[in-house]
């Protein structure tokens, strides 16, 4: 999946991407199930916070990384596979503290 290069389509069957450069930013939602890819790039001084909604997204919960309580952020470009067990479920990333830059965001499926 992806883009293989910028004169093709992307060809992910669900996608949000964003250019988060302000607080508060976000993706817009895709609904995906099963495995699927956060993926933040570009040169920023942020955090991007994965989150997710199960009505539709009119309430955005945060994402744990693990069972302490850690949320799911990006400070540095990076990407990370997850798996959405739940149909219906919306995934976004919203930059949850900015300070400069632009922060290129993706879920994909």
């Amino acid at each position: 999946m992806g883009q293989p290069n910028s004169t093709i389509r992307d060809l992910a069957t669900a996608l949000a991407v964003g250019a988060l450069g302000v607080l508060d930013a976000a993706t817009g939602g895709a609904q995906v199930q099963g495995t699927f890819n956060l993926t933040v790039s570009g040169t920023f001084v942020a955090t991007v916070a994965a989150e997710r909604s199960f009505d539709g997204g009119t309430i955005w919960v945060p994402v744990w990384a693990d069972g302490a309580g850690v949320p799911l952020t990006f400070t540095a470009p990076a990407s990370h596979v997850m798996v959405e067990p739940e149909a219906g479920v919306l995934w976004r990333l919203r930059c949850s503290a900015y300070t400069s830059g632009t922060a290129n965001a993706r879920v994909s499926q």
